[in-house]
This record gives C-alpha cells, structure tokens and sequence, in this order.
C-alpha cells in the first residue's frame, strides 16, 4: 500500500499545475517557509461580531474552538483524518456518516488542494455511494461558480470531505472564493459533518506539517509549515507520522509556541460537539501529544476509544 500523498499524487499530476499556477497568481499570501518562529495567520472573523475563544477540558486535553461574544454557543462536527486510503481509513469515514445523523447523507468533496484531480473525484464518488452516500464535487479550480452556486452546495451537504494535497494553495482558493469564511460559519452553526484527510484534516487546525515541497519538486525543503489554516482546533497538526521524514516534527514544533498533535496513519481527531476524542481503523496506530516546556520535549500517547 502506498501510504501519504505519494498515491494522491498519481492522481493530481495532471491537475496540480493549475492549483499552483493560482497560488502564485495569488501571490503566495499563505506562508510557508522555514524561518525560525514563524507564525501562521489568525483567521479573520465577521466584522459585525467580536470574536474569542472556548477551552473545552476533556480528560487531560484542553481543545480551543472558535465562537462569537453574544450568541449561544455551538460547536460543530469534525472527523480529521491523518493519512491511508479509502481502503484503510473506511471504518473513520463510516464514524463521519454515523455523526450525520443521516442513513444516506448527502457528500460534497471538496478537491482543491489536489487540483480538482478527476480520479481522486471518481475514487471518493465510489467509495462514498458505496457506503450510501448522495455524492457531488466542489471544483473550485477548474470550474466556476457564483456564490449563491457555493451556496447552494454547502446547503445541499450533510457532510462535506476535503480531499488532500497541497494545503497552502488551497487556503489560498478557498479564501479567493469565500469558502474560508463559510467553512468556519458550517462549523459554528453545526449544519454539516467537516471531514478530510491529510490536507483535509490540517485545514481544521491552526496550522500543518506539510510536504508540500515534494509537490513542487522542492529539493531543499521537503517539509514546511502550512500556516493560516482555520482555527477550529489550536494546534500544530502533523499528519502521516509513521511515514519517514515525519519525525522533524518533533524538533522543528520549537518554532511554534503550540502543542503539537503529531498522528500516524489510519488515525483521526474528531470533535463532536464541544467532546473531542481519538479514534483509530488500525490498532497499532498511534497518536502523540507534544509541547516544549522549558526548552525540554515532552511527548505523550494520546487514548483512542476502543
């Protein structure tokens, strides 16, 4: 099995181009370099509402999510996936439809950060109508859309799973199109399951580990921060740990002052509702815990459910 984005890119070569061609239209606003502290973006929010932040405590975890002063608060639905195939990661995507609610919910992939690559689309159509799924796309990259068309898709979903690839770019056109702000407003209002893997998975946090370098065929730097992500979660998120490379994390989380949440393959975060837990599909899976305090590391497993 070829684990990361190595099988992703078998699929995207074709379309990745296009998704780089508009980063770089786009200036490349989202950072992701290796200076030394560098630091992600906060989120922007609505400018009629003041924005601050919830700490939810579960077990020995602190959790931040993203609310509004003045109104009820409520908190979402998000299964965050780290890494495998459709084949490995099934029984977390069947977690996803169970936290819908529905028996055969309606499912919008959102592709972007693979450039809308037609047979990722034709992998996930097949997987998810084989699981009962009502399947359609969000091709932000190579087609378009006026806004009440956004809408209207966002509206259709019970569910909505952002593929991976290259999370940098993919800030970048989502925040050209808005779907930034409405992802948050999903979230905050609860109206959708929020789901994806890799790529699709690092957006829910506050920033990523990303190899995103391997896309563009960057020698130097294999490995960087993918920063100005969404929030919902306030960590430094690293998925497809087990996979070679991945142990820099470890060291270079110095130059965040955050946790790092660092997971293996065929893991996931989910947040149900302000109660967030670990869940896993293989069980020699692991996940990790890790912050700096002192200038020492310290690192701890985090408990699935069983």
């Amino acid at each position: 099995m070829v684990c990361g984005l190595s099988w992703l890119f078998l699929l995207l070569a074709p379309n990745i181009s296009a998704i780089l061609a508009q980063s770089d239209r786009l200036g490349g606003r989202l950072n992701c370099g290796f200076r030394q502290g560098a630091g992600g973006d906060n989120p922007s929010s609505p400018s009629s509402q003041k924005r601050t932040k919830i700490s939810i405590q579960y077990g020995s975890d602190i959790y931040l999510s993203s609310g509004w002063q003045g109104e009820k608060q409520k908190m979402g639905r998000t299964v965050a996936i780290s890494g495998g195939d459709l084949g490995s990661t099934r029984p977390l995507n069947l977690h996803a439809i169970k936290l819908s609610g529905k028996r055969n919910p309606n499912l919008l992939f959102v592709g972007t950060a693979s450039g809308d690559a037609g047979g990722y689309i034709a992998s996930i159509e097949k997987e998810y109508e084989k699981l009962g799924c009502q399947v359609k796309s969000l091709c932000l990259v190579t087609k378009s859309y006026g806004s009440a068309d956004i809408d209207d898709l966002l509206s259709w979903a019970d569910m909505i799973y952002v593929g991976g690839g290259d999370p940098v770019s993919m800030l970048l056109v989502w925040k050209q199109h808005g779907l930034d702000e409405r992802l948050k407003e999903i979230y905050r209002r609860d109206t959708a399951v929020l789901t994806g893997l890799s790529a699709g998975a690092i957006c829910w946090f506050h920033c990523g580990y990303s190899d995103r370098g391997s896309l563009r065929g960057d020698k130097d730097g294999h490995y960087c921060w993918a920063d100005g992500m969404l929030n919902f979660f306030d960590y430094a998120f690293c998925p497809h740990y087990n996979e070679s490379g991945r142990e820099s994390f470890d060291r270079r989380l110095k130059e965040k002052n955050l946790t790092g949440l660092a997971m293996e393959n065929d893991t996931a975060f989910v947040e149900n509702n302000g109660k967030p837990y670990f869940i896993r599909s293989n069980f020699s899976a692991k996940a990790f815990k890790i912050r700096y305090h002192n200038g020492w590391m310290e690192k701890q497993p985090v408990e699935f459910l069983p």
